[in-house]
């Protein structure tokens, strides 16, 4: 996950905080809710330390998009530069090593 002191880096920035946070809460949020209807249907986690590893998985997942948040951002001022294209791979594979196993259930 990333650094919470990365966040004093982004308001250094001139970031609006809530903002730089909202991927984090949204995923975290909607990733809560979406595990909770899997568990309604018998299909979540069981157990309190596959709850707080499906958590650690979402916190994981937040630092993906929480990258591609800052990327799109930085690009919307500097424009398509080859190392965006290193930072979407990283992201991507992030996001698919996360992602995958839970649609392949």
């Amino acid at each position: 996950m990333i650094p919470f002191s990365v966040h004093n880096t982004y308001a250094w920035e001139g970031q609006d905080l809530f903002m730089t946070y909202l991927p984090i809460i949204l995923t975290i949020a909607i990733g809560g809710i979406l595990l909770f209807l899997r568990k309604r249907r018998g299909k979540g986690p069981t157990g309190l330390s596959k709850w707080l590893a499906a958590f650690a998985g979402l916190t994981f997942l937040s630092t993906s998009l929480s990258i591609f948040y800052q990327m799109v951002l930085a690009m919307s001022i500097t424009g398509f530069t080859l190392a965006v294209t290193v930072t979407i791979i990283i992201s991507a594979l992030e996001l698919y090593s996360v992602c995958f196993p839970y649609f392949m259930h």
